[in-house]
This record gives structure tokens, sequence and C-alpha cells, in this order.
């Protein structure tokens, strides 16, 4: 094992050449989207109404989509970040949630819960964010 931070240096050069500048980035971002961004939705999955307690909703899935652009033609064409940078636009993809939205009714000593699922896409372009 290597201790000194002299020896550690050394090694920058051959870590670059193997790896690659941005491959920590990448592989970063990759695991975000594969599974933080999940384990971040599991963490605050259901949130109850303060006004009522009988509302709730529970975030049931969540998925990225891939980053597309809307043509001038009505076309829609796939993108990757290279081709972002060279026509000056956002590189973003729709995230959709499976949201479940729950009541409970209390009937005798018995509750029901009414649930209704709906999945709405989130996207966020040109520095702006829409439901």
């Amino acid at each position: 094992m290597i201790t000194a931070w002299q020896d550690k240096w050394k090694l920058l050069p051959a870590y670059l050449r193997v790896r690659g500048l941005v491959r920590q980035h990448i592989d970063s971002y990759d695991h975000f989207l594969n599974v933080d961004i999940r384990n971040i939705m599991l963490a605050n999955s259901v949130v109850r109404c303060e006004a009522d307690s009988k509302w709730f909703l529970r975030y049931r899935d969540i998925r990225v989509g891939l980053p597309q652009f809307d043509e001038e033609d009505q076309s829609r064409t796939d993108l990757t970040p290279h081709e972002c940078r060279l026509r000056d636009i956002t590189y973003s993809a729709p995230i959709e949630v499976l949201v479940e939205v729950s009541v409970m009714y209390s009937s005798s000593s018995l509750p029901c819960t009414i649930h209704h699922t709906l999945a709405h896409a989130l996207s966020c372009t040109d520095g702006a964010s829409g439901p």
C-alpha cells in the first residue's frame, strides 16, 4: 500500500493514461442516474398532507428518459453532449415519476384506502422547470 502522498502523485500519469480524465465524472453521473436518484426518491417516498392527515401520496417509481430535441420540422432528435455543445443547447432529459395518491377512509374499525396512480413527467430545459 502506498502511504506517502509524493508516491501517489507519481501514479497519476499512469492512472490518467488508463482511465482518462473524464471517466470518473461519467461513472459518477451514471451511478447517480441508475442508483442514487432512486434512493433519494425512496428516502422521501411518502408525503403526508398537513391540512388533512387522511390524504397522502407515495412516489412509486422514477425513470430518466433520453435527451431529445424538438426540431423546427416537428421531428424529434436524440441528443449527445457533444451535439449540444456544438448547437449551444441544453443537454436535458425528461424525468418521469410514478405517483400514488391515496386517501384513507375509516368505517367502524377497518380503514379503507383508495388509490389513484399517475405518471408525471418533469422536464428542465433552458434553465426553466415545469410540471
